[in-house]
């Protein structure tokens, strides 16, 4: 036998175009301008008696006057939903039964009608609103774990199959049964794997397409479309949308061999794609559900895809916004131009980074530089990986099976990747080792039978047995879920905008430069006493750091200390506007929490997404009245004679936000001798203690040191400082008299 036997057959067959229909019934199709016969089952005449079946026969004479004046009623009015009830003619097959008569369009220029005689067992069966209303009472009351269960209850009463379960698609479109009602001396299938070629892609198509499928009975014959194709030049007859087309030869061997006589199957979709199917088998025999019935069950199960959508969607939002809280914890970081990828990242620590995909290795590349994290591949494997993997947009690449990329690409220790692709030479790669997984299969899914005709080409068949089977998944990671994959997408845009501040910002910002920007000298009112200090960062870049001093024409000294997010230029230019801004409020007037709050609203407006927290006290010289407010910045700290303290103040969110949440002001006031130290995070934050810790600290070094003169009390607090530093920091001391 030759290589040509083709596996993909089945899943390239024209199912939408079958040219036949179950005999059960009878379809006839119409040209809806002329009214005249195109093409009509071959069993129209022996379930219509008198009924002309030739093309071109009126459509009157082929459903007799009254029956096609209802016809052309419905379609007239657009009212195709609902059948028709109808009664059968004397003397055929369906004499005296009650028939329903489905009518839709096949395209503009075909009108297909369907007639469909109700069993007696379905007549038996009453589909009320009432009870379909019960149902739904029941599903609802069931809640999202059992809702399932409670569907497949349900449609049992409703159809009167012998199992129905439901059967929910993985990433590969292989189905799973997770919920199963059956009859009880029926052996179970739930928890049964079914591979992704015994549903093959255009029957999920149509499953989208078409929400209910059914068969009658797997051992029928089917009743032939004479002519195949209708003679008006529009082709093929597609009936996608036909409750009676014919099954795939290939799907009714599959039934006969799982000994199912007659099935249904449901879709359920979220949001526009096939989650699952609401799948239902007959052994004892044919089963007809009547339209009413199919619909009721049809009803029942969007009802119950609702609720799980529902639940699914908070579940997703869930972890999205985990996801999310992730990333922002790493975007401090990322916003300081001053730091390439790789010291953003790693600053933020890498193991952060891969718990954004709940990976255990990490590898960043920027350009030459590369660091990593965890358990990671050698270079070469490394850039491999990403080559066989990563995109030209931009998208993340993912897979959990290296070795179905490529074989010899993945090991047990890195069997699944996530690749972000940033720029030309820039990437992350997040890695997760094989996990052994054990699956149950409905049979073997290799268990193919190839038949060979005479023509020497070759049949695919379904397999034969569907006795469980137990296969070992090995290789494969366990698989990259939708909210690691949004969570790394996120990273990403703020790790380009990164790459492009570092890229276009300056050099460095020196300390020279930072002088000339502060203001000039500190003002020297009588009753107070004045220091202030600013260490550049040790690289001698510009970080931030910025304070002010100024006398009002109250009389009141100004005293303000602020910190803009970033370094370099950039940082520079907003952190001078912000101050000339906070300068002109004051001078107007504006009390100190009506400033932040205008400061804010500038900032979000003109400096967007630049953040900045600043500390602002209001001092009384005469009086020694004091008023602060703060935004996002450490609390400012009270020395005396018997120790110092930090001022709890209860600070608005930082600078920049645009929130509408105005700042508590304190006040109290300063005795003579008392001090009042402003200061930037440079001087409090530690990594290797929390801010509370960082703040204690210089408020016990104040304490000690409170009855020194001014400059060394500033000496001894930077001294005191983290160590090493890696913050540029600014002190701003202010004693009365």
């Amino acid at each position: 036998m030759s290589e040509a036997v083709d596996l993909d057959q089945c899943a390239r067959e024209p199912i939408q175009y079958p040219g036949s229909v179950q005999p059960h019934g009878v379809m006839v199709v119409l040209h809806p301008q002329r009214q005249t016969l195109l093409t009509a089952s071959d069993n129209l005449t022996r379930l219509l008696p008198g009924a002309g079946n030739a093309p071109g026969t009126p459509a009157a004479q082929v459903f007799g006057e009254a029956l096609w004046a209802e016809i052309t009623e419905r379609v007239a009015e657009d009212d195709l939903l609902e059948p028709i009830r109808w009664h059968g003619a004397e003397g055929g097959g369906w004499a005296g039964r009650a028939v329903d008569v489905l009518v839709h369009f096949s395209g503009p220029a075909r009108l297909v009608v369907e007639l469909e005689a109700v069993s007696d067992a379905s007549l038996g069966r009453s589909v009320s609103l009432s009870a379909t209303r019960t149902q739904i009472n029941r599903l609802r009351a069931a809640g999202s774990g059992q809702v399932l269960d409670q569907l497949t209850t349900a449609v049992q009463r409703v159809t009167g199959f012998d199992r129905v379960m439901v059967y929910r698609f993985d990433r590969e479109w292989n189905g799973e049964v997770i919920a199963e009602h059956r009859r009880p001396y029926l052996e179970p299938f739930f928890g049964l794997r079914y591979p992704e070629s015994d549903i093959p892609a255009q029957a999920r198509r149509l499953y989208t397409l078409n929400r209910l499928r059914f068969i009658v009975d797997s051992h029928a014959t089917a009743a032939r479309l004479v002519p195949r194709v209708p003679e008006d030049g529009e082709g093929e007859l597609d009936l996608s949308f036909a409750p009676l087309r014919s099954v795939s030869p290939v799907h009714l061997e599959y039934l006969r061999g799982m000994g199912v006589r007659a099935s249904m199957s449901i879709s359920m979709i979220r949001n526009g794609a096939l989650w699952g199917l609401v799948a239902c088998h007959h052994y004892a025999g044919p089963l007809q559900p009547s339209h009413d019935e199919r619909a009721a069950a049809d009803f029942l199960t969007q009802a119950a895809m609702d609720i799980v959508t529902t639940s699914e969607t908070s579940e997703d939002a869930a972890r999205l916004a985990d996801g999310q809280r992730r990333v922002d914890r790493l975007l401090p970081m990322l916003e300081q131009p001053q730091l390439s990828l790789i010291e953003a990242l790693v600053g933020a620590d890498l193991g952060r980074v891969a718990a954004l995909a709940d990976a255990v290795g990490v590898v960043v590349r920027t350009g030459p530089a590369v660091a990593t994290w965890g358990v990671v591949p050698g270079p070469e494997a490394t850039a491999e990986i990403v080559t066989a993997l990563a995109r030209t947009d931009g998208v993340p690449a993912f897979t959990d099976h290296l070795n179905g990329v490529r074989p010899g690409l993945g090991t047990e220790s890195v069997a699944g990747a996530l690749v972000l692709p940033l720029a030309p030479g820039n990437w992350i790669l997040w890695l997760n080792p094989a996990v052994e997984r054990t699956v149950r299969w409905a049979g073997d899914p290799q268990d193919k039978t190839i038949t060979i005709r005479v023509d020497g080409t070759a049949r695919i068949g379904p397999r034969k047995s569907f006795e469980a089977a137990e296969q070992r998944l090995r290789g494969r990671s366990e698989p990259w879920d939708s909210w690691q994959v949004q969570a790394v997408t996120a990273l990403g845009a703020a790790a380009i905008a990164q790459l492009r501040r570092y890229e276009q910002d300056a050099v460095s910002i020196v300390e020279d430069l930072q002088g000339a920007l502060q203001p000039a000298r500190l003002p020297h009112p009588p009753g107070v006493d004045l220091e202030v200090r600013y260490v550049p960062a040790p690289d001698g870049r510009f970080a931030g750091d910025w304070w002010d001093c100024f006398e009002l024409p109250s009389g009141k000294l100004a005293l303000v200390v602020g910190d803009v997010t970033g370094h370099g230029s950039a940082v520079t230019a907003t952190m001078t506007q912000l101050r000339t801004a906070l300068r002109a409020y004051l001078l107007e007037g504006a009390p100190p929490a009506e400033t932040l709050a205008r400061l804010d609203s500038l900032a979000n407006l003109v400096f967007r997404p630049t953040l900045a927290t600043v500390v602002l006290a209001l001092f009384d010289p005469a009086t020694g009245d004091l008023e602060m407010v703060r935004a996002g910045h450490p609390h400012p700290i009270l020395a005396a004679a018997g120790g110092a303290r930090p001022v709890l103040i209860e600070a608005r969110p930082p600078i920049g936000l645009g929130v509408e949440s105005p700042a508590t002001s304190w006040t109290g006031s300063l005795a003579p001798g008392d001090t009042l130290v402003l200061y930037t995070d440079g001087l409090s934050e530690d990594r290797r203690a929390s801010p509370e810790e960082g703040i204690q600290r210089i408020s016990e070094t104040a304490g000690r040191a409170a009855g020194e003169p001014l400059k060394t009390l500033a000496d001894t607090l930077i001294e005191a400082g983290p160590q090493p530093r890696t913050d540029d920091l600014t002190l701003l001391i202010a004693r009365r008299t």
